[in-house]
Formats: structure tokens, sequence, C-alpha cells
């Protein structure tokens, strides 16, 4: 294939080419193409001989190494990384007691871990910097509904759901840019409360 044409792919067109055609990884090497490469671990799931090309591991979220866990040599290099780490803990909360990343954990972390395995709540530290999106994520357990009334961000989510509640809502004036876009964008009645808060 021609570098003209390799060069001119996407991302996701060149995984899917190694993907059908491993003996492409000549052309990758020749033409510098690894760098194009952003969907690393729908590459790696299906071709792990690629792992020593990938220069983006702390970019992974926990979704990306969730991915890789069909591959068993990549919970190793999960270890190595926070979003790594919540991707394992979903799978083996046995091995809570080896993690040493709970600090590092984004709120994409914890609410990706949370949502399957709510016994490590206790170990959260970022419940005010959960963004609305994150507290809706956690909604599968109803457990958390009680935790997010105690943040604007996370009535901006209960009330995406339940917008009979916004009686009960006291952080109103609490709620940032972000959380009047997630919630209005789905309840836009309440652009009207918006308004008396600017």
């Amino acid at each position: 294939m021609k570098r003209e044409t390799l060069e001119e792919k996407t991302s996701e067109e060149l995984v899917e080419l190694l993907k059908e055609d491993p003996s492409l990884s000549s052309k990758f090497d020749e033409y510098s193409l690894w760098s194009k490469i952003i969907t690393w671990s729908y590459l790696l799931a299906e071709q792990p001989r690629f792992a020593d090309k990938c220069d983006k591991w702390d970019e992974f979220d926990a979704w990306d190494w969730y991915e890789l866990f069909d591959q068993p040599q990549f919970e190793e290099k999960a270890k190595q990384y926070p979003s790594g780490w919540a991707a394992i803990l979903t799978q083996k909360p046995e091995l809570a007691r080896d993690c040493d990343k709970w600090e590092e954990f984004s709120t994409v972390d914890w609410s990706w871990l949370l949502e399957s395995r709510p016994q490590f709540a206790d170990k959260c530290d970022k419940w005010e910097e959960f963004s609305a999106w994150d507290w809706y994520e956690l909604f599968d357990q109803p457990q958390f509904e009680e935790k997010a009334k105690q943040y604007p961000s996370g009535w901006a989510a209960i009330l995406t759901q339940k917008p009979k509640l916004a009686r009960d809502c006291d952080k109103w004036e609490k709620f940032s840019a972000e959380d009047w876009s997630s919630l209005l964008k789905f309840q836009p009645q309440f652009a009207d409360m918006r308004n008396k808060q600017i």
C-alpha cells in the first residue's frame, strides 16, 4: 500500500487495516504511522503483538483497559495506571488490598468503578469533583441518589431523571455552567430557574 494512501487514513481506518492484515506493520514502521493511532485498545484487543508500539498507555480510560482484559498479559500493565486499576477492580474486587492508586483515580474512574462495585464508595475522595454525568452513571446503584443530593452536580443529574424532585433541590444557586448544560439538555423547562440564578 502506498505511503500517501496510508497517511490519508484516520486512526480508526488504520486500526482496521492492521486488524485485517498485521503484516502492514512494516509499513507503519517505515512511514512512522504508529503515532496516528488513537484507538489503541481496539487494536490491542485483537492484535496484542503491537503492545510495544503503543505510547499512549497513560491516556487509556477504564473502558480501554476493560477492553483488553480478554488478553491476560495486559493485567500487569494495567496495574501501573489508575484507570487500569479501576478496570481491574470492576472484575476482581478481591485485589483491592493491592491497589496503590486510589488517590489518583479520576472522577471518571470512580464512576466507572462504583457503578459496578459500590462497596468501594468509602475510598472515594472526589465526590465534590463529580460532574452531572459522573453522578448519572452511578444511579444504577440506588444508594448513590441520596449521596448525590449533597452536591450541585448530583442534583443536576437527579433532576435529569426525576424533574418532579425540583422543589426538594437546595443547590440551584450552586449549579455550574456545566451542571446547567447537562440538566437543560434533558429538561429544558428548568431554563427559567437558571435565569433566576444569573
